[in-house]
């Protein structure tokens, strides 16, 4: 950031054109909500710098203070982003879990006729999958059986495939 006035009497100082990363971590925001207000916010200097009377404001201190503005905000989206992100991939892997423990089951039980009796039957694919993940008190075996079957859905494999494409690009701001 500037430091001690370096635009103190800048009257022809009139607009900030931002390049780099900046622009690659706006566009990587999921939500176009974030993206519209950063780019409002990164835009907002540009309708601020004309209107400021340089014997009454710093440009510098106003420019300081909305570049750490953007850097909050910029901030603040991506611990959203992550958390959404830590979110989507919890369901993510408890989906590939339960689907690898209907496969396994209907294994199991001999019932492997054909495979798409679970999502025809009346019962939901949602409500199978629920049903089986439940924790109960159905004995030892089963939750060793459920575990096992964890291990096995190698949803590690598919969430370290899939996460990278889901990530924010990185904002190098130091």
């Amino acid at each position: 950031m500037s430091q001690g006035g370096a635009f103190v009497g800048c009257n022809r100082l009139v607009r900030i054109d931002l390049i780099g990363g900046i622009h690659d971590f706006v566009s990587s925001l999921h939500l176009e909500e974030w993206r519209n207000t950063m780019k409002a916010e990164i835009n907002r200097i540009n309708e601020d710098l004309p209107l400021i009377n340089v014997g009454e404001v710093d440009k510098t201190r106003v420019i300081q203070e909305w570049m750490q503005s953007v850097l909050d905000r910029a901030e603040h989206y991506k611990g959203e982003h992550y958390a959404l992100l830590k979110e989507g991939m919890t369901i993510l892997e408890l989906a590939v879990w339960g689907a690898k423990i209907v496969e396994a089951e209907k294994e199991r039980d001999g019932n492997d006729d054909d495979k798409s009796t679970a999502t025809t039957s009346s019962v939901s694919l949602e409500e199978n999958l629920s049903e089986k993940l439940k924790i109960d008190n159905d004995g030892d075996d089963e939750w060793r059986f459920r575990q096992q079957q964890r291990g096995k859905s190698l949803a590690n494999v598919v969430i370290q495939n899939v996460l990278p494409y889901l990530m924010c690009t990185k904002l190098d701001h130091e």
